[in-house]
């Protein structure tokens, strides 16, 4: 009998056990599937005083499972309020979506968002702001996402890279997009991060042009994790100096933003008649080359020679050396010989002294050779600021910067070469190549019999701009 009691009483039991894991399990699922919004908290306070007119809200919301701080900026401005508070919405929303997923496979986990923005830059009529946000969501490795703008405080309009270059848009921004993959290779390769598929993507994107402004000096470029490099990278800033960049800096926009040297505010250009050609009546065009002499120079003379054209050559001091024929053929055969600094630094980065060397051990070079002052010079890189201005107009020498930027340094594609000088060939355009490229010298021969049946004259800067230039100016065409 007492056997069979015992026997009685067990399923019982168990019922009385699987009732308490269910209903143990029922209440956690029941928390579980609460909103995650269960306590929200706002208020409003000043941001650094530097920037008037700018206040934060901050909503933060938390439960058990789930903690969300997120700060907007509020402007006077609604528009640009609204379009960073919709960005801001959308990281939220997304951040919701991504804990409800992580709930069917990770049990219970604390997720975690921080959203905050800085003021990077503001001005009277401009403001520059980036947002950071870091997630992490079941327990997963955190995440860093970025997004930047800089607004026209007036219109509260984005203003992008193509703002900023105006109608050298095409060139400014292909010249960009060469620097930040140079920086970003330079930074990544050596722990190998550096991931050229994402790159091109980011930079095919219509999206791409974003930026903030760090000082006036400086673009800084902004990218999320995993955006432009792997994910181990994390999230990337990169800044540009806009020495390089300043030929196409020229926009109004873009001297409110930043530090611009006018590269174009020089006498109007009036053509001349040099000789035998008078650009006031043909359909003068200037190719110029940088970097040599080279190996490949007598191949360009060659060409110049076929077609009784003429070119300019500024060429780097320690280079001549090696190569005092070819640069005595390239002056003697009616050529410009111009000055490219003697071991081609970025000449904004050093003090006077420093650049007065530079151009002086090139000239001395170029005149031993050719038996010629040389008053025309090209700053490598195109790096040109206001420091190299005033060495240039104590020296009364002119920089001869370019309309036409090939790029044959960094695509090294005869076919590209050629088909960016004909699409860029207009009366007075400089189109700058580099005859140490064997990729370049292969175009020139295309790129002269194509332009000599469209009537186009090849001419020398001198030819150009006469024997001594607009010391002090910089020259980028002679339209």
């Amino acid at each position: 009998m007492r056997r069979r009691a015992r026997r009685a009483r067990f399923p019982w039991a168990l019922v009385i056990i699987v009732s308490i894991i269910s209903g143990t399990a029922l209440f956690f699922v029941v928390s579980w599937l609460r909103p995650v919004t269960e306590a929200i908290n706002e208020q409003y306070f000043w941001v650094d005083a530097r920037y008037e007119g700018v206040k934060s809200k901050v909503t933060s919301v938390s439960s058990r499972h789930i903690t969300m701080m997120v700060e907007y900026p509020e402007m006077d401005n609604k528009m640009i309020t609204a379009s960073v508070r919709s960005y801001l919405d959308e990281r939220k929303t997304q951040f919701l979506r991504d804990v409800e997923g992580a709930r069917m496979i990770v049990p219970r986990p604390m997720s975690k968002l921080n959203a905050t923005y800085q003021l990077t830059n503001k001005g009277t009529d401009t403001i520059s702001i980036l947002i950071q946000s870091r997630s992490e969501v079941g327990g997963s490795s955190p995440r860093t996402d970025v997004r930047a703008w800089t607004f026209d405080l007036k219109t509260g309009k984005e203003i992008t890279l193509r703002d900023l270059y105006g109608h050298k848009s095409t060139d400014g921004i292909a010249r960009t997009k060469l620097y930040l993959k140079q920086k970003l290779m330079a930074r990544l390769e050596v722990t190998n991060e550096y991931d050229d598929r994402l790159v091109n993507k980011v930079f095919d994107s219509p999206s791409f042009g974003s930026f903030v402004i760090t000082n006036p000096h400086t673009i800084q470029f902004s990218f999320g994790q995993g955006v432009i490099a792997s994910e181990a990278a994390g999230a990337i800033d990169v800044s540009l100096p806009i020495d390089n960049l300043q030929l196409f800096l020229q926009t109004d926009q873009a001297r409110k933003l930043l530090d611009i040297v006018s590269i174009d505010q020089i006498p109007e250009y009036q053509p001349l008649k040099n000789g035998d050609v008078d650009c006031s009546k043909l359909k003068c065009i200037a190719l110029t080359f940088d970097d040599g002499p080279s190996n490949y120079t007598n191949q360009v003379l060659d060409a110049l020679q076929r077609y009784h054209a003429h070119a300019s050559f500024f060429v780097i001091g320690q280079n001549i050396d090696k190569h005092r024929d070819v640069l005595k053929r390239a002056s003697d055969t009616g050529n410009t010989i111009g000055n490219h600094s003697w071991g081609h630094p970025s000449l904004s980065y050093l003090t006077p002294a420093r650049i007065n060397d530079e151009l002086t051990r090139t000239n001395n070079a170029i005149k031993q050779v050719t038996g010629k002052d040389t008053p025309y010079m090209r700053p490598p890189n195109g790096a040109i600021n206001h420091t190299v201005y005033t060495v240039l107009v104590e020296r009364k020498m002119t920089a001869i910067m370019w309309s036409v930027d090939t790029r044959d340094w960094a695509d090294r594609n005869t076919d590209i070469v050629y088909n960016r000088v004909i699409a860029g060939a207009k009366p007075g355009a400089i189109i700058v190549l580099h005859d140490i490229h064997q990729t370049s010298v292969a175009a020139v021969p295309r790129i002269l019999e194509t332009l000599t049946k469209q009537g186009y004259v090849f001419v020398s800067i001198e030819q150009l701009f006469g024997p001594s230039g607009s010391p002090g100016k910089s020259i980028y065409s002679a339209n």
